[in-house]
């Protein structure tokens, strides 16, 4: 990969950022899992990519925690029914 396409990546870019505009590339990835287990068919499948859309949700949740007195964001599953 050459210098300038690596510089363009967004995910080289999500990373040079600070802690809060990492987290929402996060937020932004784990959204993209849950999106792609709820089309999964396979249940296995759906399930290790729900835990990795949680596994997201965590990880921005460290970096970017709540203000006082915020309540902490929910990770919720695929199937959790408050989220579909």
């Amino acid at each position: 990969m050459s210098g300038s396409r690596i510089l363009n990546d967004p995910y080289v870019a999500a990373f040079s950022a600070g802690a809060p505009e990492r987290a929402r590339h996060y937020r932004e990835q784990a959204e993209k899992f849950r999106q792609m287990a709820k089309a999964e068919t396979d249940e296995n499948l759906r399930e290790a990519i729900s835990a990795l859309a949680t596994q997201y949700d965590e990880l921005a949740n460290r970096l970017d925690p709540p203000s006082a007195g915020e309540a902490p964001k929910r990770v919720r599953s695929v199937g959790d029914p408050e989220r579909d």
